[in-house]
């Protein structure tokens, strides 16, 4: 019988498939998915599936640990890991797992992790692993799952229009001759629906087959897909929601990164009151705050989603970095002066004819707004693109840098940018007044 911590751990963190990919030296990656078994089959192992066809079962107290270790890991996703980098997420792990086993051990709960982590790269590599083993079926083990381990789609028809679709000529298909052959092709939004489905029922593995299913022109959406969690991060959530999720569910995945954001803008509140003399003097500079405000956030955003897209890539070298970096503060020098010449023009005029400025005064007003539109998209460019950077360099996921962070930040940047030159040009120098 699980104890309360067990019980605790396992509602908050083992109530899905969990996955990772190891790539130890020697021969090809280990890919490892963890999938709890039902609710009511208290006794029942945790199913390991390695590289997709070998099945281990794995007790609460070792699945724990592995999940412990998971989280340790995930933000190192296609980066190399450095021998400091490895003990250091082992000895986190491990001071997880002690939370839930108080009286074990650190020093056993190390030996464990590192015989269970080097047990399963030799069963995957077809070698004798440390760990005594026990032999699993996928048949004694099925009526403790929660779902299947596997499940194969026939995206492609495989005849289509009276005549035969599939561009391959395997010698014996499978399909050929099925009445399902003839079934018409799902679309792209009952197929997305489809995915999302069997992510929520737990099913680990997903295979495209029925014809070749590179014929479809969805095929890199449907993949793509798979991306939900980041873009789900990218707006402050911790994984994705969907129509059947309770609202107290999804409200404790929102919530933590809402209160953060309420300080930063609290913070941001504050600042604006620092130049409450500048709107006193001149009221008409606070009818372009929120634009000012939003070109920096929208900005900051599109560097935050080209950086975390870049940063995929493992071999990214400082020098590249600073390559986007560099190229990123171009894009918004050049976009932000083009915004300033049209806010030159459209403003001035607005506030001419509008305001009821004279010309003079209406374009030095238009004139500032365009200067700080390029000032604060420049930073704008440079935060949103220096954030996932250090997420990245201190080993947390970039995708967490979320949309709502970014444009807070900027927001404050826009905020000082905007008023200060305000107060600064049109009220310090040229001694404006509204």
């Amino acid at each position: 019988m699980p104890t309360f911590l067990e019980q605790r751990y396992c509602r908050k963190h083992l109530r899905c498939v969990r996955h990772i990919t190891l790539d130890p030296k020697g021969r090809g990656a280990v890919r490892i998915h963890m999938i709890p078994p039902r609710e009511d089959a208290l006794d029942a192992p945790f199913l390991l599936l390695l590289n997709g066809d070998k099945l281990i079962p794995l007790n609460l107290s070792w699945a724990i640990l592995l999940a412990n270790f998971m989280d340790r890991l995930e933000p190192f996703a296609g980066l190399e890991i450095s021998e400091s980098d490895w003990h250091a997420m082992a000895d986190a792990a491990v001071a997880e797992t002690h939370k839930t086993y108080p009286f074990t051990k650190k020093t056993e709960l190390a030996e464990d992790l590192s015989l269970m982590l080097t047990s399963l790269v030799a069963i995957a590599r077809g070698q004798e692993p440390e760990a005594e083993v026990g032999v699993l079926s996928l048949g004694d083990y099925a009526a403790e799952m929660t779902a299947p381990h596997r499940m194969d789609l026939m995206l492609s028809a495989m005849r289509k229009d009276g005549a035969w679709h599939c561009n391959q000529k395997c010698l014996h298909c499978y399909a050929a001759g099925q009445s399902l052959a003839d079934a018409p092709e799902l679309s792209t939004q009952q197929w997305l629906d489809i995915l999302r489905r069997l992510r929520s029922a737990n099913i680990p593995q997903v295979t495209f087959t029925g014809g070749e299913p590179t014929l479809r022109a969805d095929l890199v959406e449907l993949v793509d897909d798979t991306m939900g969690d980041d873009y789900a991060k990218l707006g402050g959530l911790t994984s994705e929601e969907d129509l059947r999720e309770p609202v107290f569910v999804s409200m404790k995945k929102r919530l933590p990164w809402l209160i953060v954001l309420l300080f930063l803008g609290m913070g941001v509140s504050s600042v604006v009151g620092v130049f409450e003399s500048v709107v006193a003097v001149l009221p008409i500079v606070i009818c372009f705050q929120s634009m000012v405000l939003d070109m920096a956030g929208n900005v900051g955003t599109q560097s935050l989603a080209v950086t975390i897209r870049v940063l995929v890539d493992e071999n990214l070298t400082t020098a590249k970095k600073l390559q986007l970096l560099w190229k990123e503060m171009r894009v918004g020098l050049t976009n932000g002066a083009l915004l300033a010449v049209l806010a030159l023009g459209f403003l001035g005029c607005y506030i001419h004819f509008f305001k009821a400025y004279a010309w003079g005064e209406a374009f030095l007003l238009s004139g500032c707004v365009g200067i700080s539109l390029v000032v604060a998209m420049v930073i704008s460019s440079l935060v949103g693109t220096v954030i996932p950077m250090l997420f990245h360099k201190i080993h947390i996921d970039p995708a967490v840098a979320s949309g709502p962070l970014i444009t807070t930040i900027n927001d404050l940047v826009a905020v000082i940018s905007y008023y200060g030159l305000c107060g600064l040009l049109l009220v310090g120098v040229l001694h404006l007044a509204g």
